[in-house]
């Protein structure tokens, strides 16, 4: 298990079930929605979803945000933030309750994104197809803490 809260994982895997019967070209705006929901519902600050291509790289493919939160840019994540990276390709969950509490000290990129950006908790957990991690989903609090 994740180590989250079981409402904030089962609520995921609900709005992820909603994508079965979706029409191709309707995924991206389908995606969006769940994750507006998921803000609101939830009340976190901005909750991302990405894809993790055949090379390691992660795409982020959808964000959505509550408030003066801007949501995460589409496009690719960049490698700077290897231990993050690097937990969520192994299927890791990273929860990060209270930041920067929590990160090691070899995830310097990620201490400065933390304190650049005011990230104050963070839960991202990989989503796994086949045993392979294939994506993330990904809740970020910026106002306050969040205990998961």
């Amino acid at each position: 298990m994740c180590g989250c809260s079981g409402s904030v994982c089962d609520s995921a895997i609900r709005y992820a079930s909603r994508f079965a019967d979706v029409p191709a070209g309707a995924v991206t705006a389908e995606i969006e929605s769940a994750l507006k929901r998921l803000v609101h519902f939830f009340g976190y600050d901005r909750c991302t979803y990405g894809e993790f291509g055949a090379d390691g790289s992660l795409n982020v493919m959808c964000s959505a945000a509550a408030g003066r939160v801007a949501p995460y840019p589409p496009g690719a994540f960049g490698n700077e933030r290897s231990w993050y990276l690097g937990e969520l390709r192994a299927g890791r969950p990273v929860v990060l309750p209270a930041l920067p509490k929590g990160l090691p000290p070899h995830a310097r990129a990620e201490a400065e994104y933390v304190r650049a950006s005011g990230l104050r908790s963070h839960l991202a957990i990989p989503l796994r197809t086949r045993g392979r991690t294939t994506g993330v989903l990904a809740f970020a609090g910026f106002r306050k803490a969040r205990d998961w």
